[in-house]
């Protein structure tokens, strides 16, 4: 239970983590204009509005990146059910991902792909960290 538990808290943070350092260039690439005040929701959202896709594309790789790099390593520390431990950071992920989406304007492409790409990710990571069966030996 303890191992499970630390699991999904580390998976948890290495995914904040992932996530916030892919999404650091965009912040360079697509700067808000000079002094932007990050907490003013209305002007957030008018600048949200006016990114071009690219903008989008590098907040998408960063949810992807993020929910995989969390999710292997819940399902690593785990070492049992790994899908279930890397599903719970996908929902947690996801959780965080929908919360943007109603709140900032995100064109609907994003939409699909960015709630598709929790789920998809923490299958994957799982996929990697499935016990190793041995090869049945070979009757001869």
């Amino acid at each position: 239970m303890f191992r499970s538990i630390l699991a999904i808290l580390l998976g948890f943070v290495v995914a904040g983590i992932v996530t916030l350092l892919i999404q650091i260039p965009g912040y360079v690439l697509y700067a808000p204009p000079q002094g932007f005040d990050w907490n003013d929701a209305e002007a957030l959202r008018a600048y949200a509005a006016t990114l071009p896709p690219g903008a989008f594309l590098i907040v998408l790789l960063s949810w992807f990146a993020g929910a995989f790099c969390g999710a292997w390593l819940a399902a690593r520390i785990a070492r049992r059910a790994p899908l279930a431990h890397a599903l719970a950071i996908g929902v947690i992920q996801m959780a965080a991902g929908l919360y943007n989406l109603l709140t900032l304007p995100h064109p609907m492409w994003f939409w699909v792909a960015g709630l598709a790409a929790f789920p998809v990710a923490a299958v994957a990571a799982a996929a990697l960290n499935r016990p190793k069966v041995a090869p049945a030996p070979v009757a001869v």
